[in-house]
């Protein structure tokens, strides 16, 4: 009897010491571009598994999209640009942006057919330019137009998905596109010689990753365990870039090395909050507000950006102003 009873209090032992910790489930509505890749980065390296966490991924091609399944209640947090990020927050007042993600001047560009006799963006009137509705193409095509002193309603803005531009503009039925990597380099390869490029430093690029008031009160330890193995990615990519790319590899089966290499030289990674990214949301949503793309009261950055957790997680990415007039 003793010994089934020591037999018996071993195997407890055995199985209460082989018990894992819960593991966390967070759904990401996340973006398919090498530039928004940080999070497959953190997740292939590890960083999320050794937090607990098991991200269960949901992928589009656009961030508006992304969006749209985080504000229907199928994604805890979502990743997007920043026109589709301000756009979705001013029709919902709900959305919290924990940090940037990603920043760049060279990823979204205007793809030209040069055979159409675009040599600035002061050429564009009278064009058909192609471009994806409620996205941040739509916002570059605006700042393009101001840029060349062209009004609006002098070109014919064509909404499509990037695939469609590509393919029309290809078949000389668009002039231009505004397109962002993978989309951009696509079109530069299928109009080959044929093909320009006009961008401009004046339009920052930034990706959030936003979730809902909701989630950020109920799931806040989660949220942080997020932010943690995303500032573990952003160590990884620092100590080696190289394989950090190799990492994402497989998600881009269609893209050579070499491009792909090309299509991340163009973009930071890296998480952060700072005034910075806080004057390009508020330059931004002025300027679609002036354009009528923001109708009634502008979003509140005061209320969209939300340090707290971050400074938990990482004080030293959050540079941010207190008391700054300018939100």
């Amino acid at each position: 009897m003793r010994f089934a009873s020591l037999i018996a209090a071993v195997a407890l032992l055995v199985a209460c010491g082989d018990r894992r910790p819960p593991r966390t489930r967070l759904v990401l509505a996340s973006v398919r571009q090498p530039a928004t890749a940080l999070p497959l980065v953190a997740a292939a390296s590890g960083c999320f598994a050794a937090e607990g966490l098991d991200v269960e991924e949901r992928s589009f091609d656009l961030g508006r999209d992304a969006l749209a399944l985080l504000r229907a209640g199928g994604a805890d947090v979502a990743v997007a640009f920043e026109t589709p990020v301000l756009q979705a927050a001013h029709a919902d007042g709900r959305l919290r942006a924990l940090t940037a993600l990603h920043t760049s001047t060279r990823n979204t560009r205007l793809v030209v057919r040069a055979a159409s006799g675009i040599r600035g963006f002061s050429d564009l009137g009278g064009r058909r330019i192609g471009l994806a509705p409620g996205t941040n193409a739509d916002f570059f095509a605006g700042l393009a137009l101001r840029l060349g002193g062209v009004p609006r309603d002098r070109v014919a803005l064509v909404p499509g998905a990037p695939a469609e531009s590509i393919e029309a503009l290809a078949a000389g039925a668009l002039d231009a596109a505004v397109l962002s990597d993978p989309p951009a380099q696509e079109a530069e390869r299928r109009l080959g010689p044929d093909a320009q490029v006009f961008q401009t430093d004046l339009y920052v690029e930034v990706s959030l990753l936003v979730t809902r008031d909701d989630v950020l009160a109920a799931r806040p330890a989660a949220l942080r365990a997020l932010l943690r193995g995303l500032t573990c990615g952003e160590r990884r990519v620092r100590a080696d870039r190289e394989g950090a790319r190799a990492l994402i590899r497989g998600r881009f089966p269609e893209t050579g090395d070499a491009a792909l290499a090309a299509q991340l030289e163009r973009v930071r990674w890296g998480i952060g909050l700072d005034n910075v990214l806080l004057d390009v949301l508020r330059r931004e949503r002025d300027a679609l507000t002036a354009a009528g793309a923001l109708r009634g009261d502008a979003p509140d950055l005061h209320q969209l950006v939300a340090p707290a957790l971050l400074e938990q997680v990482a004080p030293e990415a959050v540079m941010l102003l207190p008391g700054d007039a300018r939100w």
